[in-house]
């Protein structure tokens, strides 16, 4: 898993470049993260 570790206003946040568990929902879509990515 690679990621992006940074600050927003002093709270930290991570982005996950790669790695990312295909199983992982959005809760919006129902879509997986490589069916979102299949749309664009």
């Amino acid at each position: 898993m690679r990621v992006i570790d940074s600050h927003t206003g002093g709270e930290p946040t991570r982005l996950v470049v790669e790695g990312l568990p295909a199983e992982v929902y959005s809760s919006k879509s129902g879509l997986n993260v490589k069916q979102r990515a299949a749309r664009k």
